[in-house]
């Protein structure tokens, strides 16, 4: 069993969970289906990838736990940035909650590598 659509913002929905917009972390793989459209399935075979699925509405408040998040509805990426809580910025919680910069160990001849494959049944 998937987890089902829902349209939580952390903090502010009453403890629905799993929340289904936001990022996911070590993307195996994901079954995507949409109510009118056919559905697909993506492996990841990268070590370390985030999935972001759509965009979670902003927070009223506080603005600590508001991030920027890419264009678009679906992404896979290498790392994302720290998310403050409510009561603390995000910079407050030490160096692991610096600003994302990718590891230079995963460029190859200029290029960001990440494998994956989509299976469009």
């Amino acid at each position: 069993m998937g987890k089902k659509y829902n349209n939580t913002i952390t903090g502010e929905s009453g403890f629905i969970y799993p929340e289904f917009k936001g990022y996911h972390a070590n993307t195996y793989w994901a079954e995507i289906k949409g109510k009118n459209a056919p559905g697909f399935t993506v492996y990841v075979e990268s070590n370390d990838i985030f999935l972001r699925m759509l965009t979670p509405d902003a927070p009223t408040a506080p603005a600590r736990t508001k991030i920027d998040y890419p264009a678009g509805d679906i992404s896979f990426l290498h790392g994302i940035n720290a998310i403050g809580s409510k009561f603390k910025n995000a910079t407050s919680f030490g160096p692991q909650s610096n600003p994302y910069l990718f590891n230079r160990a995963k460029i190859h001849g200029g290029k960001l590598l990440m494998k994956l494959t989509f299976d469009f049944n």
